[in-house]
């Protein structure tokens, strides 16, 4: 069976933004994994 993956955005340094698929991560019972449908990114916290 495949992995499932997502996609996030990895920062790399300043400026420096990469969207990459990674493999949802594994939880425990005692955890919980959200579905994020937006969000965003202030410009000067990129840097």
């Amino acid at each position: 069976m495949a992995p499932r993956l997502t996609r996030a955005v990895v920062q790399n340094g300043p400026r420096a933004l990469e969207l990459r698929e990674l493999p949802v991560p594994d939880i425990d019972d005692d955890s919980a994994l959200l579905r994020v449908e937006a969000c965003g990114i202030c410009g000067s916290d990129a840097e």
